[in-house]
């Protein structure tokens, strides 16, 4: 007899609602599953499928127990520590998958990472051509402590953490997304074929593919790696001495440690050394040591005192999602100082430590096991004293090789099983949890479909319905996360494929039991991961916790409401008790334009709930927008501090119209 990996020990079950039981035994195989004194009976199909399910149960009751789920067939299988409670899938691609461990105060976050109540269960990442009927090995339920949470969903985490001591009851959070996915790749072939407007999708898909470990593809990817990202060419800093200890770098500059080095003004890619030398206790001599340096993008070589102690090479498949931690033996801690020397490599994109402060440190290894309790290393700690030597600051580097960016980078070639392939996500990564019993969805996605805004508007209520109907649990909640900034700030007005796209989640957002949460103020200049993942998390919570738990707490900023025209002046109302700006400043990011359509930068006044604007060369406003861009620099927010929605009050045609 075998049950999906979703049924393991620890796992939750949703409450009030029926509890479906699945899995496979010998053809026509009695079954009977028990749980807290409820039991259903079935018999197994010809081909060995089963399914039961339990009546709903409510959390309260089994607050505090562990409960087994126990299926009797040809053999028992007896699943332990099972609680009642929140289940919740969290979904999308890079900005849902990120970590918590490489988030911003990662390391504040994880000594409080110990929620006994709260379980996480990682979907890995996989593809298939077909609907599969379980997930990859090795998955299975983990309670929140310092190491499941630290290489968990960071929004999923901060939304399950919110959720659970609002609610308090266990809280169950399915994670499944994947890095750099457009919508199709999670939707069925049905879903997409049944629609005009998202049939071209699998259109353009060729006929045929060649097997991800064919030879084919392997000469493809090859080509396609050479002209997209930046190959290393060898490590010519050792030649130079860079790594040892006696080398003089007082001719280098200085650069504050964690950050990616393009914030620092370094708009190269390609290899840049970094080094610092630590003075260290005197009780630490003769100790092997732990030093971790947080996220780098994208690939390092340590090395202590001239001694390489480790590194990333380009093999490890999503290095930025990888926290780094090494170990320095004892016979390298002989003297009161060391010297630390890291080549970094950035093929392509951010590059640097990318990391939080707080997750930078060396300490005695030792105590390597109590990072759940430690406190974060802070400058006033004597050093005679001190448990932990704080790494973040200032550090020399040395640029070994400067590349220029890629001006564009091209698609990567497919396989039958690729992330860019449509369904192939939703075969191998949604399909096999169908149909656990769960609350609802939180979804963060769209990066990937910028290009194509207009045809989201479709694909994304396209994929809530093909969940919906997939799971059969009627209209489920669907929270989505609107895209944040990224990118430079606008000098002026314009078209923008990402304003078109965070258009498309709000037209999505009133669809039944569907919301939106904005992360429009939360955005980065040169990283398209934002690494402030708590607003979003809290966000998403807070809608979860309005619309889902009817518990009145504010999760939405102020909407656009009316626009009316008086002379020169349009006058916008919104959606909120209070307005005020974040700085003081009249509110920025409103563009307004006349009867040529050209937009403008308006003169803005801010008066009880009405903004209104202006501009000298228009004498009768048209249109408005509101952070209209890639990026916007956006202050205006309500009594409590959510930042208003972008709107346009226009409808005229989108940049990204036609592109299917």
């Amino acid at each position: 007899m075998r049950l999906p990996r979703l049924f393991s020990d620890g796992m939750v079950l949703q409450q009030r609602l029926p509890i479906p039981v699945w899995g496979w035994s010998a053809p026509n195989q009695a079954i009977r599953v028990t749980l807290a004194g409820h039991g259903a009976d079935t018999v197994a199909n010809a081909r060995g499928m089963w399914m039961v399910k339990l009546p709903s149960l409510a959390a309260e009751p089994y607050l505090g127990q562990a409960l087994d789920l126990v299926v009797q067939g040809d053999a028992t299988a007896t699943i332990h520590d099972v609680t009642i409670g929140e289940v919740w899938l969290c979904s999308g691609q890079s900005n849902m998958e990120w970590p918590l461990a490489c988030s911003a105060d990662a390391g504040r976050h994880l000594a409080a990472a110990e929620i006994a109540d709260l379980r996480l269960f990682t979907v890995a990442r996989a593809g298939a051509t077909s609907p599969q009927d379980d997930v990859q090995e090795d998955a299975c339920w983990s309670r929140s402590d310092a190491e499941s949470a630290a290489r968990f969903s960071a929004v999923a985490w901060h939304f399950g953490v919110e959720l659970q001591r609002a609610l308090k009851v266990p809280i169950g959070l399915i994670h499944s997304s994947w890095a750099g996915t457009p919508a199709e790749s999670w939707m069925s072939r049905a879903a997409l074929n049944c629609d005009h407007a998202t049939r071209p999708i699998l259109d353009r898909v060729p006929a045929s593919l060649p097997k991800a470990d064919s030879p084919a593809y392997a000469k493809q990817l090859a080509t396609w790696e050479a002209k997209a990202r930046h190959q290393d060419p060898g490590n010519t800093g050792v030649r130079k001495k860079w790594h040892l200890s006696s080398f003089d770098d007082d001719g280098w500059s200085v650069m504050e440690l964690p950050q990616p080095w393009q914030r620092a003004g370094l708009a190269s890619e390609g290899a840049v050394w970094f080094r610092r030398t630590v003075d260290l206790p005197a009780e630490w001599q003769d100790q092997a040591l732990e030093l971790s340096l947080g996220p780098i993008d994208h690939f390092d070589t340590v090395y202590v005192n001239g001694e390489r102690i480790g590194g990333i090479e380009p093999e490890v498949a999503d290095p930025r999602m990888v926290p780094r931690c090494y170990h320095i033996p004892a016979t390298a801690v002989t003297k009161r100082t060391l010297t630390l020397a890291i080549r970094v490599f950035n093929r392509g994109g951010v590059g640097g430590f990318t990391g939080a402060a707080d997750l930078m440190w060396l300490r005695p290894e030792h105590s390597a096991k109590k990072t759940a309790k430690r406190k974060p290393a802070t400058a006033k700690k004597s050093k005679a004293a001190a448990k932990e030597v704080a790494l973040a600051g200032a550090w020399r580097y040395g640029v070994e090789l400067a590349l220029d960016p890629h001006a564009a980078v091209p698609p990567p070639p497919l396989h039958t099983t690729h992330h860019h392939v449509p369904a192939t996500l939703n075969n191998a990564m949604i399909q096999p949890l169908v149909p656990y019993a769960m609350r609802g969805v939180i979804w963060y996605q769209g990066e990937n479909n910028v290009e194509r805004a207009e045809q989201y508007r479709t694909l994304l209520s396209a994929l809530i319905r093909d969940w919906r109907l997939a799971w059969g649990q009627g209209e489920f909640p669907f929270g989505i996360v609107q895209l944040a900034g990224f990118g430079a700030q606008p000098t002026e007005p314009g078209a923008s494929t990402w304003a078109e796209l965070r258009e498309a989640q709000a037209l999505a957002g009133e669809i039944n039991r569907v919301g939106m949460v904005t992360a429009i103020d939360v955005g980065d200049v040169h990283d398209i991961h934002p690494r402030d993942k708590h607003t979003v998390g809290t966000r998403l919570a807070a809608w979860a916790r309005a619309t889902v738990h009817q518990q009145a707490v504010p999760w939405t900023g102020p909407r656009f409401n009316t626009m009316t025209v008086a002379g020169n002046e349009a006058h916008l109302t919104f959606t909120a008790s209070a307005l005020r700006t974040r700085d003081g400043k009249s509110p920025r990011a409103f563009a307004i334009a006349g009867r040529d359509r050209r937009f403008v930068w308006a003169e803005t006044k801010l008066t009880g709930t009405t903004v209104t604007l202006r501009h000298p060369q228009i004498a009768t406003p048209v249109a408005v927008r509101y952070a209209w861009a890639d990026h916007p620099d956006v202050n205006l927010v309500d009594d409590s501090d959510l930042p208003a929605l972008p709107f346009r009050t226009d409808d005229w045609p989108l940049s990204t119209a036609g592109q299917r």
